[in-house]
């Protein structure tokens, strides 16, 4: 890009200086934007360097294009771009004389400074030597701000060299008061620390630093670090604010004007107060706070006109000293509306877009990711999805929206590992409330539950009946009211059986981490079953005729449903439960002892205990009974009995017997009866087994010299 160009940017930045008509062959040193000719536009005044300042007028509305057009009126500015003027720095732009339009006041570095009135149609006069402002300083830039709060603006210029005060005398005067800086706290006097250190300033920004209501200073300086001077000069007003807001406008309101009047006198020029423009830069290289300052009397009201940039203008009326008042440019649900459009338009299409779309994309793919392992990991259920989906989104977008991140990097991975480590989280303390309702014996209470649900009258006469509805009733058929209110307590019933029924076996399985994968199915179709109760319910109480379809829905939901338990039941069975006849006759074939029987029994129900625990126990009962056979060929019988809930196997030897005393004794760890030899254990492992799954181990009969019989109970499937 030429440096001799002119440039503005729109949007994502893309260049438009050609088209807005902004290109020059001198480059520039500042650029100030504000509506010099009163006709509603910004125009751009350019301060340059080697050649005279220019001035583009605003040519109204954009073109088809949507671009703006200015135009080059240089020429006719009158004294604002003299082309003696080659070396412009800094420009001040006020309504210093409170005529109601936007005066400049203009730092030079070779020649005079220029105080520029303007006649409120874009056309300037140098008043320069009428306000008292001539000078030889080298200025860089200024302020133009109510020191002393006596409603007129006064001027303070940086230079290379000596700083200088000027106070307004309200009659277009400008009187040197730089003794005056000695009462801005922060330096003995800041004309001679200028002096003193070489005298370089640059920027300057008079705003209310300490909150107390009149204006205080910072500046910049090239030689030394930036100072901010606190005022302590004696006032004669107080202060007034007025906070322009944007919606239609740029959000600071940039380029809005805000005229005060006294009371009762809206738009009599008369009883202007004073003019503030929100401007977006000013003075060198500085952008002043987007407040409108006034010095008003404590004893009166006023009355404001704020001009937004769009054109809207908003009245104000009661305003009084000390108040600070935000003027809103469009209001209510348009407001609200508009600041959602922004805001949208900023999130999308702002400051690192990209990025955000591809933290967005890294961050579903994460969720779903995290979902489906919590899935296998720690029973995610589906109704904890929303739950979840919120405390991930919540983390996500605060992480993403309101904390900052200097690097790409860190604005991408933190929100993805913070909202990773919250669901987590989440997820975890999820798992650990359900195990802390689960009751101990969760197991037992699920099978108790898949019981009931199988045998249980109620809830197979609601099923039925719910079935035999859906299988009467057409689209098209009549319903009596008396039918109707029975279908509706049918679909209250079952909503309700069914759901207390579901819920708790739901809750045994995650707790036990459990047959999780039906545990997905079952709420799928429980969800789903639930949803088409209460639209036949709401079709019902609504009187509208019934829709056959979603009752064919109800009727194959409420099968899948008993499907799903029914082989929930049956992987429970397969794997918590032992045929021990079964095994028993498939140890004793496995031995080929001949002294080895089991006792002829009737059908039994299967015992709580994993198969190969039991294998475990049987074998070592019979490695214990031949060891112990005293020299005679051994014979051991298995008895097996049912008695209510329990299995009793007894396991009868012909051996030497164990003394009363020892009945116990034998099962304590390091316990053996063998001589000279370490051992002890088997008992007393068979025995942990056995009460790690509610059963019970212990010497039932023994007889020295006869045998022993040996007693093992467990509880049996429901």
């Amino acid at each position: 890009m030429p440096i001799s160009q002119q440039c503005i940017f729109r949007g994502r930045f893309t260049e438009v200086t050609r088209e807005a008509n902004l290109i020059t062959e001198g480059g520039g040193i500042g650029a100030y934007v504000a509506d010099f000719d009163g006709d509603g536009w910004e125009d751009i005044y350019v301060t340059c360097a080697n050649r005279g300042n220019l001035l583009y007028r605003n040519l109204g509305s954009p073109s088809a294009d949507g671009l703006p057009r200015f135009h080059d009126v240089t020429g006719e500015s009158g004294a604002a771009c003299s082309p003696e003027s080659k070396q412009s720095q800094g420009a001040a732009l006020a309504d210093y004389d409170n005529d109601g339009d936007i005066d400049i006041f203009v730092c030079n570095l070779v020649e005079s400074n220029a105080l520029l009135q303007n006649d409120g149609a874009g056309r300037f006069r140098d008043v320069t030597r009428l306000a008292g402002l001539a000078d030889n300083d080298q200025s860089m830039g200024a302020v133009l701000f109510d020191f002393d709060l006596d409603g007129h603006l006064d001027l303070f210029v940086s230079n290379i060299g000596a700083n200088r005060l000027y106070k307004n005398d309200g009659k277009g005067g400008f009187i040197e008061c730089s003794k005056y800086l000695g009462n801005f706290r922060g330096a003995a006097n800041l004309m001679e620390g200028s002096r003193r250190l070489g005298g370089y300033s640059t920027g300057t920004l008079a705003t209310d630093v300490d909150a107390d209501g009149d204006f205080d200073l910072i500046v910049s300086n090239y030689d030394v670090n930036l100072v901010t001077y606190r005022n302590d000069i004696l006032r004669s007003g107080a202060s007034l604010q007025i906070i322009p807001q944007g919606i239609l406008s740029n959000r600071s309101a940039v380029g809005a004007k805000v005229l005060l009047y006294e009371s009762d006198s809206l738009r009599a020029s008369s009883k202007l107060v004073g003019m503030r423009l929100i401007e977006s830069a000013n003075g060198y290289g500085c952008s002043p706070e987007k407040i409108a300052h006034f010095t008003v009397s404590p004893m009166h009201s006023y009355q404001a006109k704020v001009i937004f940039p769009s054109g809207i203008v908003h009245d104000i009326y009661g305003l009084r000293s000390g108040e600070r008042r935000v003027v809103v440019e469009v209001e209510g649900w348009a407001g609200s509306i508009m600041k959602a459009r922004r805001a949208l338009a900023d999130l999308f299409l702002g400051y690192r877009s990209r990025e955000r779309y591809l933290v967005l994309l890294l961050g579903a793919l994460l969720f779903l990711a995290l979902l489906f392992l919590g899935k296998i990991f720690l029973g995610v259920a589906v109704h904890d999805r929303p739950r979840l989906a919120a405390v991930y989104g919540v983390s996500f977008w605060a992480c993403l929206m309101l904390w900052f991140a200097q690097s790409q990097a860190v604005f991408v991975l933190r929100p993805l590992l913070v909202s990773a480590s919250v669901m987590i989280l989440a997820m975890i303390a999820l798992r650990v409330k359900r195990l802390a309702r689960a009751r101990p014996a969760s197991l037992e209470m699920l099978q108790v539950r898949l019981h009931a649900f199988d045998h249980g009258s109620l809830i197979h006469q609601l099923m039925n009946r719910l079935a035999f509805y859906a299988e009467n009733l057409q689209a098209e058929t009549e319903i009596s009211p008396a039918m109707r209110e029975n279908l509706m307590q049918v679909l209250r019933n079952t909503a309700a059986i069914l759901k207390q029924e579901t819920g708790a076996i739901l809750t045994y399985q995650y707790a036990n981490n459990f047959a999780i994968d039906l545990a997905h199915e079952l709420e799928k179709h429980w969800h789903l079953f639930r949803t088409r109760l209460a639209q036949l319910r709401r079709t019902l109480m609504n009187n509208e005729k019934l829709d056959g379809g979603v009752m064919v829905e109800v009727v194959r939901l409420q099968g899948h449903i008993r499907k799903t338990i029914a082989t929930l039941k049956h992987r429970l069975s397969a794997e918590y439960y032992t045929d021990v006849v079964a095994v028993i006759k498939n140890l004793i074939e496995q031995r080929g002892h001949p002294g080895l029987h089991l006792e002829p029994t009737s059908p039994l129900p299967r015992a709580r205990i994993a198969e190969a625990d039991f294998s475990y126990v049987l074998d070592e009962l019979f490695n214990n009974a031949l060891r112990h056979s005293d020299g005679r060929p051994p014979q051991i019988v298995c008895n097996v009995k049912h008695a209510y809930d329990e299995l009793q196997i007894d396991v009868c030897d012909n051996g030497a017997g164990i003394p009363e005393n020892l009945w116990e004794e034998i099962f304590k760890p390091g316990f053996t009866t063998k001589k000279n030899e370490k051992g002890g254990f088997g008992l007393y492992h068979i025995r942990q087994r056995v009460e790690k799954v509610g059963g019970k181990l212990f010497v039932a009969a023994s007889t020295p010299g006869e045998g022993t019989t040996m007693r093992l109970c467990l509880k049996t499937e429901i």
